[in-house]
């Protein structure tokens, strides 16, 4: 279809000639793709089919996508690895190659990123479980330490750390309101306590439900430092 709408809008292309060499008569017919040719498009498809799909798992929702970026990195890379290693895949295989090298050159960016681990954290599906059975543990860091593995880390034990110190963080700021800078400077910690405590009596008063009233109270008595590990 191609070659016949170029036909019928510009001519047929017959003559073609390079510097220095005698003119040929070259139809358009001479670019028409062969099976095999189109058999190559398919797979290059294949491969291009697996970075839409990820990248469409964050871009098409209106709701916010962090949570996805560990796991779609991640799934990619493992899909162009096995990909890598086919045989039907070998004209590729130096592209793939390239492709996973850049890959890993962002994935490594989230390294120190706690906020991707938090993301997942959060996410009621994902939560630590992701990590715990996706990432290497303390048998995984050691064998790699053996091995000499530059900056061998422990990355499940990394995540829990970095859950814990964020949770440490803002725990006990759990009944702040929202204010301006410079009312969250003047305010200090007791005194947003005394006041989230007597916000949180308040509300007993309004319209919740049990539920609410009893996790309320639970969340109030918990230790202002430690009461995070039992939302864990």
């Amino acid at each position: 279809a191609f070659i016949m709408v170029a036909d019928v809008k510009f001519g047929p292309i017959t003559r073609i000639r390079r510097k220095g060499e005698p003119t040929k008569n070259i139809p358009w017919s001479a670019f028409q793709l062969s099976e095999d040719d189109w058999k190559r498009v398919k797979l290059c498809a294949d491969i291009l089919a697996d970075a839409h799909q990820y990248q469409q798992s964050a871009s098409s929702s209106r709701a916010p996508t962090l949570h996805v970026v560990i796991p779609a990195l991640e799934t990619l890379s493992s899909r162009w690895e096995a990909k890598e290693k086919k045989t039907k895949y070998a004209i590729y295989r130096d592209a793939l190659k390239a492709a996973l090298k850049k890959l890993l050159k962002y994935y490594t960016k989230l390294d120190d990123a706690r906020a991707y681990i938090l993301a997942l954290y959060l996410h009621p599906y994902y939560k630590l479980l992701y990590i715990e059975e996706q990432w290497g543990g303390e048998e995984d860091f050691l064998a790699e330490v053996m091995d000499g593995v530059p900056n061998a880390r422990n990355w499940q034990a990394f995540a829990r750390q970095t859950v814990e110190d964020a949770l440490k963080e803002y725990w006990p700021k759990r009944f702040q309101p929202p204010s301006s800078k410079a009312e969250k400077a003047a305010q200090s910690t007791d005194t947003s306590d005394d006041a989230a405590a007597a916000n949180a009596a308040q509300d007993d008063d309004d319209d919740s439900g049990d539920f609410d009233r009893i996790r309320r109270r639970r969340l109030l008595n918990a230790d202002s430092e430690d009461g995070w590990k039992v939302e864990m």
